[in-house]
């Protein structure tokens, strides 16, 4: 679910359905390197935007970022209950996901204290 996203179904020529998300431009479009990033470390359950003519994973129109995906038939995971296996197929994904390192353009975690720290400073517990 995306609060700051506006989704449609559309039809090419040949009836083949599509899912369009739209997106104010401020907001950071998908960009190609995440796209790449998922790709390598072998995380096909994620549903990434089809590339544009020229390689893009959005296309920009006025002040609105455009990403097509491949529409697939099913109910979202608000209306649904998952399976065993649906859940057990999402845990391993979500491991992969949690397992990447070194991602080029985004900070390593380095575990410290400093943001809880911070928070408790915040909140005056010590």
């Amino acid at each position: 679910a995306d609060i700051n996203a506006t989704v449609y179904k559309v039809l090419d020529k040949s009836g083949k359905s599509y899912f369009v998300k739209e997106r104010r431009q401020d907001d950071r479009p998908f960009s190609k390197s995440l796209v790449r990033v998922l790709e390598q470390a072998g995380i096909s359950e994620a549903l990434v935007p089809m590339q544009t003519l020229d390689g893009k994973v959005f296309s920009l129109s006025e002040e609105k970022a455009y990403h097509l995906f491949p529409f697939i038939k099913g109910k979202d995971g608000f209306s649904t209950q998952l399976s065993k296996e649906q859940w057990i197929t999402l845990g391993q994904a979500m491991r992969k996901l949690h397992g990447i390192v070194n991602i080029e353009g985004v900070p390593a975690e380095d575990y410290s204290d400093r943001w809880r720290q911070a928070f408790k400073q915040f909140l005056d517990l010590d």
